[in-house]
């Protein structure tokens, strides 16, 4: 199956994250890039599949202006309109790509939470919170919830491009 390499940036004022910045190609992503560029810093990054595959959800990632922000599988949709193929360019929000990620813990795989703000900003996600290693999100005893956030989506993905 072919994969993807997914790269998550954040920023301050307020806090709030990218993925994948659009100003750089994918294949630059699959090749190492990190998310330290336009002024986002570098969080963390996994590797997902292009398509579906058994056991996995599809997660559509948009992003929108003032500030810049971005949004996976906006919280007003159930799973199945986004495993549908539905496209992220609702209420505001502009299509910027998707993946696929198992929606359970698989071997060899590392969890990511989301969790959801609104405010000053705008509505706005953030990933694994770094109040929090990896390996304490990957224990599953944490979640999103933390720090204003509300958590609302969570997926497994690859650390490193799987084999």
């Amino acid at each position: 199956m072919e994969t993807k390499r997914v790269v998550v940036g954040t920023a301050e004022g307020p806090h709030r994250c990218m993925l994948n910045h659009p100003a750089l190609p994918q294949s630059a992503y699959d090749q190492g890039q990190s998310m330290s560029v336009e002024g986002w810093q570098h969080h963390l990054h996994f590797w997902a599949y292009t398509s579906e595959a058994p056991g996995t959800i599809r997660i559509a990632v948009g992003t929108a202006d003032g500030p810049s922000r971005a949004i996976l599988n906006h919280p007003s949709q159930p799973q199945k309109f986004w495993n549908e193929g539905n496209s992220m360019g609702i209420m505001g929000w502009n299509h910027h790509f998707d993946f696929w990620a198992f929606q359970s813990p698989q071997p060899g795989t590392i969890r990511i939470c989301v969790g959801q703000a609104e405010g000053d900003g705008g509505h706005r996600c953030f990933i694994n919170h770094t109040k929090f290693d990896q390996t304490t999100w990957n224990e599953g005893e944490v979640t999103m919830s933390v720090e204003g956030w509300q958590q609302y989506l969570e997926f497994w993905a690859f650390p490193s491009k799987p084999t």
